[in-house]
């Protein structure tokens, strides 16, 4: 430094508040800054305590910190690790960054402190931290899934309706590839996507499937916009889901349920104008044939004709049944007894290798049916059972008083709430394939060779079904069988309908009386929430598996007080097996299994002793009812 340059003159050109104390802690020089940043003259300061400047909460550990620096003079911020505050000469404060250098003076050692104002830094800061508090708790709000991914697409954030509806924690997601999320088919093309956002810089709209944490599929809508920095560059992309797989399948109800009356109006015009054309035929056959009783050829030929008439007429009454239009006869049946007298029947049409089995409860409410056709329906199901079974096996018919509620009428358009008469017919056989289930009641639709059906049995047992007020369903799985179910409204003896109105909810059932924990396994994604948020409602608190090795684990860290299970389980175990193990290992804890099927896997009672067993699908009535009687309250 030239010699004609003082130190005195450097401190005074600094711009940063500089401030020497000697070893009694007085101020010996202070620069301009100093004045500016406090307030105070330089007179006012020289040779006052250095305290002058600390808050009064601070002064008592001055001292001591300035002593601890003095013996071990290296150069570093003063109070690492907490915040410090500066005093104005009219008594306010503010935050302020301190450095700290020794300086050996002929009189002693002495400090040299930099003083930096940083009030405006701390404000700007507090406003970041408010701002990104608020974007979190406005990211956190949102009801549906939130991503934010790098250019790389990296997962930046993740907020916590995606932790809810995809079953992840933030921490499992972040840092991580949003790949994780995708199913391995789809991969491809959802880099494509994404390269196609920060390519051509655009928001864009895709539906997709991304993948729960279990591992089962959810199908999105996906909203992805990119974030760009000041120069136009990609800086983030931020990508919102919202979870369309239960819209989609009631979509694909309602669409289905909309084709079926389409196309009950179309078969129901023809049939009606077939008939007519029909009734022409057959009566001018009936009366050539009369006319000429003397030539053998023309009765032969005529009669031939008319058979063949007749059965198209069979053929047409079908299509008006299922366009329900054909003419009913109701009247007050007691299911049970209808069941026996058509069970009896049915050894015209089984052969010899093939059970029935009656499981009639011991009282039903009456319903109001046309009987010959109820007979007819549950001889066409059973006529397809024999075909399913062509090595021969088992027909079940069962009776049960049941109900729909508002959780089944959302699930299966058209449906209306309240208590109905319920007949199962199951068999053992081939079971249908998933992708054919939507079709099985469309006319002429069969998978019977040409000449062993028309494809009208089922469509008939469903327009009568729905011409009664009732409903009809399948249940079936390929290799295992298929349970068929109808229900029939409840009426009372007067014949009144007792089925509440279109909305109103089903009674619920008695809240337990007393607090216990339910696992449930079951592997159906849809119906575990279903189940889950009925035993919520019910008052119990749940905990569930998606396969029997999880539920095995969870049994295992104890606190178990009931297992509700599907028989059918993904794995080596089923659920019959767990109610075996659950016996044997955890004697205390109670089983109720529950399937699609009326008589899964046993037909000599059920596998475990106590066991409880409630058939798909249920009311929550029914579900709370098979706990309490499980548990014993």
């Amino acid at each position: 430094m030239p010699q004609s340059i003082k130190a005195a003159e450097v401190v005074e050109a600094i711009p940063t508040a500089v401030v020497i104390v000697d070893q009694r802690g007085h101020i010996e020089l202070v620069n301009s800054a100093t004045e500016r940043v406090f307030g105070y003259a330089r007179s006012e300061l020289l040779d006052q305590p250095i305290e002058i400047l600390i808050p009064d909460r601070f002064r008592g550990d001055h001292s001591g910190l300035r002593a601890a620096f003095l013996s071990h003079p290296e150069s570093r911020p003063m109070g690492e690790g907490r915040d410090l505050y500066g005093r104005r000469r009219d008594g306010s404060e503010f935050p302020v960054e301190i450095g700290l250098n020794a300086i050996d003076a002929g009189q002693g050692r002495m400090v040299l402190a930099s003083i930096v104002d940083i009030s405006v830094r701390k404000a700007l800061e507090l406003r970041l931290l408010e701002t990104t508090e608020l974007l979190s708790a406005t990211l956190d709000a949102a009801p549906f899934p939130i991503l934010v991914t790098s250019p790389e697409g990296i997962v930046l954030v993740f907020n916590t309706a995606g932790e809810t509806v995809l079953g992840y924690d933030s921490s499992e997601i972040i840092g991580k590839s949003f790949m994780q999320l995708v199913p391995v088919a789809q991969r491809h093309d959802a880099a494509d996507r994404f390269e196609q956002t920060t390519r051509e810089k655009r928001a864009q709209g895709v539906r997709g499937e991304v993948l729960h944490k279990d591992g089962h599929p959810l199908t999105v809508h996906a909203f992805n916009a990119p974030i760009f920095h000041p120069d136009g560059r990609i800086r983030a992309v931020v990508s919102s889901f919202e979870d369309i797989t239960q819209r989609e399948a009631t979509e694909s109800q309602l669409r289905q349920a909309q084709k079926m009356e389409a196309v009950g109006h179309l078969t129901g015009g023809i049939a009606h104008d077939f008939n007519n054309l029909l009734g022409i035929i057959v009566g001018n056959l009936d009366l050539m044939r009369t006319t000429r009783p003397d030539d053998a050829d023309i009765v032969a030929l005529s009669g031939e004709a008319i058979e063949a008439a007749q059965r198209g007429a069979e053929l047409t009454r079908r299509m008006l049944a299922f366009a329900r239009r054909q003419p009913l006869m109701p009247q007050l049946l007691d299911l049970n007894d209808l069941v026996r007298g058509t069970a009896k029947l049915l050894g015209r049409v089984l052969r010899e290798n093939i059970g029935i089995e009656l499981r009639l409860a011991q009282q039903v409410w009456p319903v109001r049916a046309d009987a010959t056709q109820l007979e007819a329906a549950l001889t066409n199901l059973a006529t397809n059972a024999r075909d399913a079974m062509p090595r021969g096996g088992l027909i079940t018919i069962a009776t049960a008083n049941s109900g729909l509620d508002n959780d089944y009428a959302i699930e299966h358009p058209g449906v209306i709430c309240g208590d109905y008469v319920l007949i199962e017919v199951s068999d053992t056989g081939a079971g249908i394939e998933p992708a054919l289930l939507p079709k099985i009641f469309e006319p002429f639709f069969t998978t019977k060779d040409r000449e062993q059906g028309t494809g009208l049995g089922l469509s008939m047992v469903f327009g009568f079904v729905k011409q009664s007020g009732g409903h009809i369903n399948v249940y079936s799985e390929v290799g295992i069988g298929s349970t068929f179910r109808i229900y029939l409204p409840r009426v009372d003896d007067a014949g009144g309908a007792q089925s509440p109105a279109p909305g109103q909810r089903a009674p619920a059932s008695a809240a337990p009386r007393r607090t216990a924990t339910v696992l449930v396994a079951e592997d159906n994604p849809a119906l575990l929430r279903v189940v889950v948020r009925q035993l919520h409602e019910l008052g119990y608190r749940t905990v569930s598996a998606g396969n029997a090795a999880d539920a095995i684990g969870l049994l295992e860290k104890g606190g178990i007080d009931l297992l509700f299970s599907d028989v059918i389980m993904p794995g080596e175990i089923d659920g019959i097996e767990l109610a075996d193990l659950v016996a044997e290992r955890w004697p205390l804890v109670k089983v109720v299994l529950t399937s699609g099927f009326p008589n899964p896997r046993w037909n000599d009672g059920l596998p475990v002793s106590g066991l409880r067993f409630l058939a798909k699908p249920y009311l929550k009535e029914d579900l709370g009812r098979a706990i309490r009687e499980a548990l014993g309250d």
